[in-house]
């Protein structure tokens, strides 16, 4: 049975030594303070296992959990989600930070709406230390996100009394924006933003996330794969997707 008021916060790990110490401390540094933090290791070769074990002896609420190969962030998430104990489902990289009041602020944003599904504005920092700032909508639809996806992983918090049952979908990349489309179109539907700055990105030159190019590829496969679209909505999507990357919206 979940605890009612417990947070589980998932954290795949890979390889982050440089910012999985500092992403914890925002964990630890919560004004809300009934969570568990859940970090899945997904065959790490650097030092970030050892950065967690010495954290872990401090703080009985990390629990690590490891794989022994590299099996990607959606086994290494959905891992995460299966062994939770909380009601409410967040989620947090582990080279992502938060705002010391992000767990409180949502959860009454959460039960002020009745929300199932909400997620924050957000701040990406570069390593160029640029910051870019994205606000988010009042509410978004599955077909909203098809149009465009402004929800940041590391904002989201689910509330699994309405939405149980969930996992992201296992593909290499995109699994995330794959999973809030599960989620709107057959879980609920509709997912609400809060427009407070509580989630902080960092977007690193070798980071996955920067290749558009293969980002738009991965899209692809969700759409018709994942998702099952028609051949031609997905190929206008497809357009709609190199366009917004050539325009730097997203």
């Amino acid at each position: 049975m979940k605890s009612d008021s417990l947070v589980s916060i998932i954290m795949p790990l890979y390889n982050c030594e440089d910012f999985v110490k500092e992403s914890i401390d925002t964990v630890i540094a919560q004004t809300y303070q009934n969570w568990e933090l859940i970090i899945v290791d997904d065959g790490s070769t650097d030092n970030s296992v050892n950065i967690v074990n010495d954290i872990k002896q401090k703080e009985q609420r990390v629990k690590l959990i490891r794989f022994d190969n590299n099996e990607g962030p959606a086994r290494a998430r959905n891992k995460g989600i299966k062994d939770s104990n909380g009601r409410y489902l967040a989620f947090l990289d582990s080279d992502d930070y938060w705002d010391r009041n992000k767990l409180k602020q949502q959860i009454n944003f959460m039960k002020k709406r009745n929300a199932a599904f909400t997620f924050t504005s957000f701040k990406r920092i570069y390593s160029s230390e640029k910051t870019r700032l994205f606000q988010v909508p009042e509410k978004v639809t599955y077909y909203s996100i098809l149009m465009r996806n402004i929800i940041c992983n590391s904002s989201v918090m689910i509330d699994t009394n309405f939405i149980d049952k969930i996992s992201y979908p296992d593909i290499r990349k995109r699994q995330d924006y794959g999973l809030w489309l599960e989620i709107l179109k057959n879980k609920t539907k509709y997912g609400y933003g809060l427009n407070s700055v509580l989630t902080y990105r960092n977007v690193r030159e070798v980071s996955v996330s920067s290749n558009k190019i293969e980002l738009i590829k991965y899209n692809w496969s969700l759409y018709r794969e994942v998702q099952r679209l028609p051949l031609l909505f997905s190929g206008s999507l497809i357009v709609k997707d190199i366009f917004i990357k050539l325009l730097r919206i997203k």
